[in-house]
């Protein structure tokens, strides 16, 4: 809700009435992202479990790959996958594809000049191990604790404009929010692994297939 409160503040310091509209129109549009998103989060929670069917993590990967390859490979970025077989978990196919797309699109932003992503899955037993890495820039220091949380982005307030951090459609600081309440829906769990200047590496875990 800090675009909101920032644009509303901001419109009460403006005397021109165009300039004025102009702030309180970024903040509606910022108020029905967060409605949207609060919506889609309570989805999540309501449908906990329901419909969950057997699903191959590897087919989910692969399914993002085929989607973002064209585009990753016009950016200068390569993606390697080292996929064990047999990565079966219950859950929602379209939801795993959201959070491996999300991942991806991280790794695709802290990458600017290109380089490479690594997606390895494995399983030890009583989970299916899925790890994202890449050869970003990485993630400061003050920042780790914080990647989870709602509307949190590394590239400005959400709906700030530029002269407050990013505009652009993907520097919503949504994907890994919705990421952890996905993954928690299908009772598992996702974590920053490791981040330094050499690369990234997320972990997820989600339990296996009974």
């Amino acid at each position: 809700m800090g675009a909101v409160i920032g644009h509303v503040s901001l419109a009460l310091e403006k005397m021109d009435p165009k300039e004025m509209e102009a702030s309180l129109e970024i903040a509606l549009m910022a108020s029905e992202r967060a409605c949207g998103i609060v919506s889609r989060l309570q989805d999540f929670a309501k449908n906990k479990g329901e419909n969950f069917i057997k699903v191959n993590v590897n087919d989910a990967i692969n399914n993002v790959i085929r989607l973002i390859q064209k585009d990753f490979i016009n950016n200068n970025i390569k993606i390697k996958t080292i996929l064990q077989p047999d990565m079966t978990i219950m859950g929602d196919q379209p939801q795993i594809e959201q959070v491996i797309l999300n991942l991806l699109i991280n790794s695709k932003q802290a990458m600017p000049k290109g380089g490479t992503i690594e997606i390895d899955t494995k399983s030890d037993n009583a989970s299916v191990i899925v790890l994202v890495k890449d050869t970003g820039k990485g993630i400061d220091e003050e920042l780790k604790v914080r990647i989870f949380e709602p509307f949190f982005t590394t590239k400005g307030v959400v709906g700030m404009g530029k002269e407050y951090g990013s505009q652009d459609a993907e520097g919503t600081g949504l994907g890994l929010s919705v990421s952890h309440g996905i993954i928690e829906n299908h009772n598992g769990t996702i974590k920053l692994l490791e981040s330094s200047p050499q690369g990234t590496t997320f972990e997820i875990r989600i339990p296996v297939a009974k």
